[in-house]
């Protein structure tokens, strides 16, 4: 368009027309300008308007015959889909859920039916169980389904295990202990009897020995077919001095006088007198 130099009162630079032709010579501006061809304002290229022309003045269809002037069987496979898809939406529009099988017809209504009552089900029990008490909270059925048998939080159910076998070890504890507890008393009972055959002087089976047979059968003692088996007494014969030295460890390495004097005084307070005599001399 055709446009002025600025001038030092900040005037000029605007347009001197609204259009973008000569308007004497109805010529654009690249032909017929006052400036120079390099100079000369460009024009923007306007695509004209398309054309519409309404469809029932379009004449395709001869109305004698029945046939579409070009690609009948084409044109009448479209028009059927077209007429489909029409009484489609218009039948979705007026019965989207069928009653008798309680769904919806449309899929995607369906499923997404289904996801929001199951959101909805889901914010049910989570506002639920916000409510339980915290001792309720950690019931072992919360983990495990006692009808379906499924596992829900399978490191909870390990957790329960785990309890459950440190229990039984504490109650197995409890028989391990009545147990022990029961070999000591039979240990203490057979230290007891063996003290009480204990007692019993050794002198009063010598005198059966010495004797040689029997008072009541008159069966003499021996190894013989005709003779009677005499069986050792249960206690043992009493230990000499000498023997119960030894058997104190004082007899070895040939121990002073002395210590063995102090020993005897400590273990034979009746015979002190009369052995000490007897060692000395």
């Amino acid at each position: 368009m055709g446009t002025k130099e600025r001038t030092k009162d900040g005037r000029g630079n605007f347009p001197q027309t609204a259009v973008d032709y000569n308007i004497l010579s109805n010529m654009p501006f690249r032909d017929h300008h006052w400036a120079k061809p390099d100079e000369r304002p460009h024009l923007k290229e306007k695509s004209p308007r398309g054309r519409k022309v309404p469809a029932f003045l379009c004449k395709d269809f001869d109305i004698i015959n029945n046939r579409y002037l070009d690609n009948h069987s084409e044109k009448l496979r479209q028009e059927k889909h077209v007429n489909l898809l029409e009484a489609t939406d218009k039948h979705m529009a007026k019965n989207a859920y069928d009653p008798l099988v309680g769904k919806f017809i449309d899929p995607y209504r369906e499923e997404r039916l289904k996801s929001i009552d199951h959101t909805r089900e889901v914010e049910i029990a989570m506002r639920g169980n916000a409510q339980f008490p915290p001792s309720y909270k950690g019931r072992e059925t919360a983990a495990y389904g006692i009808l379906s048998h499924e596992t829900y939080d399978a490191d909870m159910l390990r957790l329960f295990d785990t309890m459950q076998k440190e229990r039984t070890d504490r109650y197995k504890n409890r028989y391990i202990v009545d147990h022990n507890f029961h070999a000591r008393d039979i240990k203490g009972d057979h230290i007891r009897e063996v003290r009480q055959l204990n007692r019993v002087a050794p002198e009063r089976y010598e005198e059966q020995r010495r004797r040689g047979y029997d008072i009541i059968d008159g069966k003499g003692y021996g190894p013989g077919a005709k003779e009677k088996h005499l069986h050792d007494a249960y206690p043992k014969k009493r230990p000499t001095p000498w023997e119960k030295a030894e058997s104190t460890g004082l007899a070895v390495g040939c121990p002073s006088p002395l210590g063995i004097r102090r020993s005897f005084r400590r273990l034979f307070p009746q015979l002190r007198q009369g052995l000490w005599r007897g060692l000395t001399t």
